[in-house]
This record gives structure tokens, sequence and C-alpha cells, in this order.
């Protein structure tokens, strides 16, 4: 099985040059994770969405956790658009996989104010595949 930054680098030479593709500019400023078990102190919130989960807790623990997005591979080796938070160690806090241990993460801390300014802007949430949405990150990471 691939790390999700190996797949990543393979989707990123498939979609050079398309005006969608977010794998190259995630390859510059990504990072590696490794999951690991949730902390006792999280229940698994609700299957299948990530990006939901990820907010209300990053909202909630402001003080030391962050969003991330990018991918994450699991068993199977796909490539899967994903959110999680990780700790002031960087480790993940997974809300949404039943079991993220081993699972392989590449993405992006998103400071809380490039994302509240995102989800303003958009009125939905996810930040990596919205319009001005790097440039938003990029901003509030400054």
């Amino acid at each position: 099985m691939g790390t999700a930054k190996e797949l990543c680098e393979k989707y990123a030479r498939l979609t050079e040059g398309s005006r969608h593709a977010i794998e190259g500019w995630l390859l510059e400023r990504g990072e590696e994770f490794e999951g690991v078990a949730r902390p006792s102190w999280l229940r698994r919130k609700q299957p299948k969405a990530c990006f939901r989960n990820s907010y209300e807790l990053a909202l909630r623990r402001s003080g030391d956790l962050t969003y991330c997005e990018g991918f994450v591979v699991t068993v199977v080796p796909l490539l899967i658009h994903h959110a999680w938070c990780v700790n002031g160690d960087g480790q993940v806090v997974e809300p949404t996989l039943a079991d993220p241990v081993g699972a392989s993460y590449f993405g992006v801390r998103v400071p809380l104010q490039g994302l509240l300014a995102v989800i303003a802007k958009t009125e939905t949430l996810g930040v990596l595949y919205k319009p001005d949405g790097h440039a938003i990150i990029e901003r509030a990471a400054a």
C-alpha cells in the first residue's frame, strides 16, 4: 500500500495542468501524518461527515486542535479527500473514521481564521476545492 503522499504524487502527475488539480499545491505545502488511536475523551462522530466533524471539533477545541484537510489512505489503497484534526504535537485526532490506526494522512493545517473565511465565502464545509480556498488559507497562515 502506498502512503497518501505517494498516491497524491501519482495523481498530481496525471492531473498536471488541470485548473481543478490541487495535488501539486498540496505537495508543496502538505505534511504527512500517521493515524493513531482515537483519544479516550473523543467518541466517533457521524460517518461520512468528516468536514463537519472536524470543523466542529476544531472550533470547540480551538486552543489545542487544528483543522486539517487533504487525503487519507486506509486499508484500501485509494486516495480519499478527507478532513481531520491534529493536536499541538502533530498527532492525528480523528473524529470520523472507525479505525484510524495506521491510516496514512497527507494534507495541510488550516488556521481557524482561514477555515472560517472559506466557510463564510462559500457557505459550505471543506476548503481545498473551493474557489480562492488556497489563497484564503495562505493569507490566514501568514
